[in-house]
């Protein structure tokens, strides 16, 4: 899961068939928080709209911003870099905030000069069941049941973990997951550039093999489970895929995910200190968007 963010100076960009399409906000019924939107058409899901709401108020209060998701960190990098070349055309800053996929530290700096923020977590809606999140809906329905907030945070993280080792095959999964963006980031690193395919004969020289990080990732899993971190596992693990936000849910006396979700989009309006602890968490993109322009 990755978002495109976009501020503007006076107008707006929508994106029409591939096409920036320029319009005056003040004329414009559909707005995000100014006025200004990225739209991509067939690219929707249950998660992503409220999701993009809780990312829109951790960045509040820049001005004149739009967060959209999309569907990768291609289209994000993509749609960033499109914008960032053509400035002399348009009125719009771009970023864009992509999971960080096992890159490592002089590859997230590089991306970051150009407006690309690589996430410390596995990905993007992590932002719903990190503690801090677990919490601001455990204390909205310890007022509204007479509950007490923390035996339902300590219930939340133990049916969780309980969770993980209820569904069988998960941990081999997980680690196979996560093992799959790391290879990925490391075979595109050995691709060849353009230079490299026009120096080269009939036949481009690659490496034979890739060193295999599975078996660290499912140590790394098994540990983060045997210290009952919960929090480290949804950062670093697409847990999304099982069913462990269900139980969190279920713990939270929740109809399910999406009224969970649906509750911590509402806490996160309301408020401050929420809003500011989930905006630390995609730092630095929220402090440069802080900045004027």
């Amino acid at each position: 899961m990755s978002l495109f963010c976009a501020r503007a100076y006076g107008m707006a960009v929508s994106l029409e068939h591939g096409t920036p399409k320029f319009w005056n906000p003040a004329r414009n019924c559909q707005r995000t928080l100014s006025g200004i939107s990225w739209e991509q058409g067939g690219e929707s899901s249950s998660w992503r709209a409220p999701l993009t709401a809780v990312t829109c108020r951790c960045m509040e209060p820049c001005s004149q911003l739009s967060v959209i998701p999309k569907g990768g960190c291609i289209e994000v990098i993509r749609a960033v870099n499109g914008l960032r070349s053509s400035q002399e055309h348009h009125h719009v800053e771009a970023f864009g905030l992509i999971d960080r996929d096992d890159r490592q530290p002089d590859e997230t700096e590089k991306l970051a000069e150009c407006g690309i923020f690589a996430l410390d977590v596995c990905s993007v809606e992590s932002l719903y069941y990190c503690s801090d999140g677990v919490e601001a809906v455990a204390y909205r329905q310890a007022e509204s049941l007479g509950c007490d907030p923390h035996e339902m945070i300590s219930a939340a993280v133990q049916n969780a973990l309980s969770a993980i080792a209820d569904e069988s095959g998960l941990p081999a999964r997980m680690a196979a997951r996560r093992s799959e963006g790391r290879v990925r980031s490391r075979i595109e690193k050995l691709t060849p550039d353009w230079r490299n395919i026009m120096q080269s004969s009939e036949h481009l020289e690659m490496p034979p093999t890739v060193e295999s990080p599975y078996p660290t990732e499912m140590a790394q899993f098994n540990d983060l489970v045997d210290a009952g971190d919960l929090n480290g596992l949804i950062a670093r693990y697409p847990l999304r895929e099982s069913n462990v936000f269900d139980r969190i849910a279920q713990t939270m006396r929740c109809a399910d995910r999406a009224d969970y979700e649906r509750m911590l989009v509402a806490r996160s309006r309301e408020d401050d200190e929420l809003a500011g602890k989930l905006k630390d968490r995609i730092k630095p993109l929220a402090e440069l968007l802080d900045a004027e322009p």
